[in-house]
């Protein structure tokens, strides 16, 4: 699997509607993701190992949810300016529901460097379904973390 085969399928998973904790149909098209469910949908297409958070949690998951979703099966990579295409970033929201800098409580895919454009699972009520587009005005400041999949190659 390379970084090119990632987002080729990852661009297919766009215009599926946003499902908070939605995991429906990931061997198959799945009926709706949240931003967690879309890299447990890629894993799952390419045969990864994954781990999932057992239980629920909620729509702005406060504690470090998260990143413990993603650090137990995703390879950890040095945060950078101009993170690589296929990637995974982990972020904080900012919003009425945050204090500033938080845990990560979102993640999206780096579908292209330079410029940067990231696919995810977006809940607004503007678009509510998984999109790509350029990263969106504030995102890389609020990186937290990057994954690489494992077993990637460039």
């Amino acid at each position: 699997m390379n970084r090119q085969e990632v987002v080729t399928y990852a661009k297919t998973l766009v215009g599926i509607p946003y499902n908070h904790m939605g995991r429906n149909g990931l061997n198959d098209k799945p009926s709706g993701l949240d931003c967690a469910g879309v890299f447990l949908c890629i894993a799952d297409h390419f045969g990864l190992p994954y781990r999932d958070i057992l239980g629920s949690y909620s729509r702005y998951p406060g504690g470090q949810q998260i990143e413990r979703l993603f650090s137990r099966w995703m390879v950890p990579i040095e945060k950078t300016d101009n993170p690589p295409m296929a990637s995974v970033a982990l972020m904080y929201q900012v919003g009425y529901f945050t204090r500033g800098k938080e845990p990560p409580q979102h993640a999206f895919l780096v579908t292209q460097s330079d410029p940067l454009r990231i696919l995810h699972a977006h809940d607004s009520p503007t678009f509510r379904r998984v999109v790509e587009s350029p990263i969106p005005y504030g995102y890389l400041r609020r990186i937290t973390h990057l994954f690489d999949f494992p077993g990637i190659e460039d």
